[in-house]
């Protein structure tokens, strides 16, 4: 039904076709949304009601979760991650983020219809968030894609002498993401999709308010293909449950977006160790310079200002102007906020929605009443326009001391303050207890550069708003306005561990055991010997004794063996020179004793290990068309393929290249397996 509405709107045209959308999906938005924890999970605790902030009607019912189902969370969320073969690769992470854009976009118009009637940000603006989320979630892919581990240095003194030390990325662990209601879908992407992207268990609570768009983005991704344990939201009524979701030591990062004081408190309950990231709000201050173009300021900085309600924690709130033009930038403001039209966010012409609750109009108003009485001239608005809405207001020269000059109004305010010095103005503008973005206006690089160095901000722009804001850059605020950096990329660098490894192979004791073995005489069985024990970790392994034994026998002309022992899996061979052997090859190494001959060891390991795979045998010496060369001067190496085998062999030191061996000189042999040999895949062999 809702696709036949969206279709019969856009024959119909934008301004009545989306009127005619919305009177059709109503009926569909005022219904019981589905319970998003996993399906074991129970609610005994009720419903959520969600009603639209600008006419009050009910648009959906939520199951509230009580503290069974919290708990029940938690342990599939913990359970998952502990559980390392059940970890997403990240290249089903990106399939899956690929398909929910996909279907997102395929649902643009429900998505924008929903997030308008719940939040109550105007159509045109909840469409840019819809588009932006999107855009956001490829970000993520983008940022899986392009970071990387890195190599940490080493061999810079004697401690770190021969080693290697690298790094990549692991999630952190579960992550509970606790939301606000003003961008209802882009910040559950903020907040849910790098954990998604990282490979965490998320467990979302969104704002009671607006918990439609995050209930419609979890559905997504479960149908692009993500387990439901991976991403799960609740609600709850009992501020007891939330707490317990919060604040459980399971929990491993903790992202916030919402007040400060709520924020604060909740940072203060976190179980030891867990990492968090508060993200609250501001007073944002602009310094308008004199040599300013006062036209594309006051545009830019009113759309700044009476955004979605001034309901934003970037908000232009605080303009500093010279006095001898403040009181002309204070009027200018105030004809743009006469025009602007408020009222239903789901008309296409409404400029500036509802405020969230009805409540927060009326502590709007007293701010305003409160700064009026105290000596500030109100030049537009100020007044309610109904239970819901608030006309776009602009002070000039509140008191220093007036809420509007140190709180965030968090509703459609402009307050124009004039200036004798840019000093003077610096100084006002950073005596608050927020340090988020602020922003300079100015023709001049210096007054920018100034303005920059001076400005209690993270974030400072230059002839733009407060509010501007692209989501792969850095993101977040200071003193009270938070804790952390946000911004995607940033956010999934938190979500993330860098492990390191560090490689010390001269702690293996194998280079000095090959190194002594290479200048010495008839010294392949110790060799051998201490290259397994080393990498086994047992000094009497059977490939070890075996070997001594088929050592005595040659030593005393005793028969050998019939059969020889099973092989040894070798997980490196080094030669003196500090080469890998195993690297030369890219397959796995096997180490096998000698028992009469070259031709008969191969024959005889082949065809017991290998199903007779290679059949080929060597004749006594080296055998035709081998490569050799002599490594400390001491030992003849050639390697030759034969079949699906290649191989390693080692000769007497007296051996010339080339000439006959007339002795069974070789006393072990190492087999180099290609890295995909097809008599493994054959299983013609009993296997190793």
């Amino acid at each position: 039904m809702l696709h036949r509405c969206i279709s019969a709107s856009r024959r119909m045209g934008r301004p009545q076709g989306i009127r005619t959308l919305f009177q059709c999906t109503a009926p569909l938005l005022a219904t019981r949304l589905p319970f998003l924890t996993v399906p074991s999970a129970q609610c005994t605790d009720g419903d959520v009601d969600v009603y639209a902030p600008y006419d009050n009607k009910h648009i959906a019912s939520i199951p509230s979760t009580d503290a069974a189902g919290i708990e029940t969370a938690l342990t599939t969320a913990y359970s998952v991650f502990q559980d390392r073969s059940k970890w997403l690769p990240t290249s089903r992470r990106v399939e899956i983020l690929k398909k929910l854009c996909t279907l997102m976009e395929e649902r643009v118009e429900e998505l924008t219809i929903e997030a308008a009637q719940e939040g109550g940000k105007p159509y045109v603006d909840s469409k840019v968030e819809v588009l932006r989320a999107i855009d956001g979630i490829n970000v993520c892919i983008e940022t899986l894609r392009t970071q990387a581990g890195t190599e940490v240095p080493m061999n810079l003194n004697a401690s770190s002498a021969g080693r290697l030390a690298i790094t990549r990325h692991e999630p952190v662990g579960v992550v509970v993401a606790v939301s606000a209601f003003n961008h209802p879908l882009n910040l559950i992407v903020h907040q849910a999709i790098p954990a998604v992207a990282t490979g965490c268990p998320v467990i979302v609570k969104p704002a009671e308010d607006t918990p439609v768009s995050c209930w419609n983005l979890v559905k997504l991704l479960r149908e692009a293909g993500l387990p439901a344990e991976y991403c799960q939201a609740v609600v709850t009524k009992d501020v007891a449950n939330a707490e317990k979701l919060v604040c459980d030591p399971r929990v491993a990062f903790f992202t916030f977006i919402g007040s400060a004081k709520v924020g604060w408190m909740l940072r203060s309950k976190l179980a030891p160790g867990t990492k968090v990231a508060l993200e609250h709000g501001g007073a944002a201050p602009v310094i308008v310079a004199p040599d300013a173009d006062i036209d594309m300021a006051i545009g830019s900085l009113s759309k700044g200002g009476f955004y979605h309600a001034g309901q934003v924690c970037v908000s232009v709130q605080r303009v500093f102007a010279p006095k001898s033009m403040a009181r002309d930038v204070a009027a200018r403001f105030a004809e743009v906020a006469r025009i602007q039209k408020i009222g239903d966010p789901t008309e296409p012409e409404t400029e500036v929605g509802p405020l969230i609750r009805h409540r927060e109009v009326d502590r709007v108003h007293q701010w305003v009443t409160e700064a009026v009485e105290g000596g500030a001239e109100l030049l537009a608005g100020g007044n309610k326009v109904s239970d819901s809405c608030y006309e776009c207001t602009v002070l000039y020269d509140p008191p220093k001391d007036a809420k509007v000059s140190l709180m965030e109004i968090f509703g459609p305010v402009i307050c124009v303050y004039p200036y004798n010095h840019i000093d003077e103005a610096l100084e006002r503008a950073n005596n608050v207890p927020f340090q988020f973005q602020a922003a300079v206006w100015t023709k001049d690089i210096d007054t920018a550069l100034r303005c920059y160095s001076r400005l209690s901000a993270l974030t400072v722009m230059v002839n733009d708003h407060t509010a501007f804001r692209v989501d792969w850059m850095p993101f977040g605020g200071g003193k009270e306005s938070g804790l952390s950096v946000g911004g995607l990329p940033h956010t999934m660098h938190d979500m993330q561990i860098q492990k390191m490894l560090v490689l010390n192979p001269q702690n293996s004791g194998i280079d000095a055991a090959v190194d002594r073995a290479f200048c010495q005489p008839r010294c392949i069985e110790p060799l051998l010997s201490k290259c397994l024990g080393a990498l086994g970790g047992a000094t009497e392994c059977p490939v070890t004794a075996l070997l001594s034994q088929g050592m005595q026998q040659y030593l005393t002309h005793s028969a050998p063996p019939s059969l020889p022992p099973k092989p040894h899996v070798l997980r490196a061979v080094w030669h003196p020179s500090g080469t890998p052997l195993h690297s030369l090859f890219g397959g796995p190494l096997i180490a096998f004793p000698m028992t009469e001959t070259p031709s008969r060891c191969v024959q005889c390991v082949t065809r017991r290990y290998f199903g007779g795979a290679v059949q080929k045998s060597w004749q006594m010496g080296d055998p035709p068309g081998a490569t050799g060369g002599v490594w400390k001067g001491c030992l003849d190496v050639g390697v030759q393929t034969e079949g699906s085998l290649r191989m390693v062999w080692q000769s007497d030191q007296h051996t010339a290249l080339n000439r006959r061996v007339v002795t069974p000189a070789l006393q072990w042999a190492v087999v180099a397996l290609p890295p995909s040999p097809a008599i493994w895949a054959s299983g013609k062999g009993t296997g190793l």
